[in-house]
């Protein structure tokens, strides 16, 4: 009774990240500048963030790490093409993504962004819990592989929020991997046993 009301709480706790994360603009915000000059700024979240931009085709164009908080880039889209483009702003919990579209060498922000919060893999005694926030009710695939690399396990579930906990107490010792995956993210974790 005492694990269920913890992996309860855990679930709830995760939950109420999520929520918090999409209300507050976690990582601050993303400004048109003149002249095809986009500002991101980072908010004050006390952790390294990470800033991309890719093209459609998913071609990476830039790339910058260990952005602090507070702090602000400038990406230059004028010698770009016109098209669309992506810029990721990543930190340890979550990726936010924002198009940006330039149009007769016009450069606007679009509505269309999106929060991912990445999954949490715990593991309490002989149970490896994974914690997943899934707000748009996307597919997702839950996978366990042994050292061998063998699937073990498999689950799917388009719920909003999946709190899945496997059990390897009569499992052979070892190394095991379990990897989650949603559109184009996949996040893993190794662990021994």
């Amino acid at each position: 009774m005492k694990k269920f009301i913890q992996y309860s709480l855990t679930a709830v706790a995760f939950t109420l990240m999520t929520a918090f994360a999409k209300a507050d603009n976690i990582y601050g915000n993303i400004n048109v500048l003149s002249n095809g000059i986009v500002k991101v700024m980072i908010s004050d979240v006390p952790t390294a963030h990470e800033i991309s931009v890719s093209d459609a085709n998913g071609n990476s164009l830039y790339e910058l790490s260990n952005m602090k908080a507070g702090s602000f880039k400038n990406i230059d889209f004028s010698m770009v093409p016109d098209g669309t483009y992506y810029i990721k702003v990543e930190n340890n919990r979550s990726i936010e993504t924002t198009q940006v579209d330039k149009i007769d060498g016009a450069v606007t922000i679009s509505s269309k962004s999106s929060l991912f919060v990445k999954p949490i893999f715990r593991r309490e005694g002989d149970v490896l819990n994974v914690f997943f926030s899934n707000p748009d009710q996307k597919d997702i695939e839950i996978n366990v592989y042994n050292q061998n690399g063998s699937l073990i396990n498999t689950v799917k579930s388009d719920a909003a929020s999946i709190a899945k906990g496997f059990d390897f107490s009569k499992s052979l010792h070892g190394n095991y991997k379990v990897v989650l995956s949603q559109d184009s993210y996949v996040f893993s974790t190794d662990f021994d046993f």
